[in-house]
């Protein structure tokens, strides 16, 4: 008897397992290392609004709408600005294939900097992907945020 339960324990257990890894698969697992950095790929990501400008110029459009995003979103949050917290954010992210946002890695001391800055990821718009070799592909991204009292 005991045997047949030990067997069937092991039976349910591969079946789980069996299925974790069924779930895994069909959801994409994006890091850092799948994707290329947004200054060595071959076509950048292209923030809406940069569509139509010369290659060479979409990059510092990248940046400057990034920089309007973060002013014109950002919310210093209350909790943080009671207790005169400061402090500089390391964003990183990642821009799928899909023209979707990943947080890749936030590095910050205060847990409400870091609910800020993945809020403001989330608002950031769908991007036309980057291309390598004339195919999309996921494209990291990283710069600071200073979160400054005034």
């Amino acid at each position: 008897m005991k045997k047949y339960i030990i067997i069937l324990f092991c039976i349910f257990s591969l079946g789980l397992v069996a299925q974790e890894k069924d779930s895994t698969t069909s959801k994409e697992i994006i890091t850092k290392n799948d994707s290329l950095n947004l200054k060595t790929v071959e076509e950048q990501p292209i923030f809406p609004g940069c569509e139509d400008l010369a290659k060479e110029n979409r990059f510092e459009c990248f940046n400057v709408k990034i920089q309007e995003h973060i002013r014109k979103n950002l919310r210093y949050p209350d909790n943080a600005y009671q207790k005169g917290y400061q402090g500089k954010v390391i964003v990183s992210f990642i821009i799928t294939k899909e023209g979707d946002i990943k947080v890749d890695e936030i590095k910050t001391d205060y847990e409400d900097f870091r609910q800020e800055v993945i809020r403001l990821l989330e608002k950031l718009p769908k991007m036309i992907p980057g291309k390598q070799e004339g195919k999309f592909v996921n494209v990291y991204y990283r710069f600071p945020i200073n979160f400054k009292l005034r």
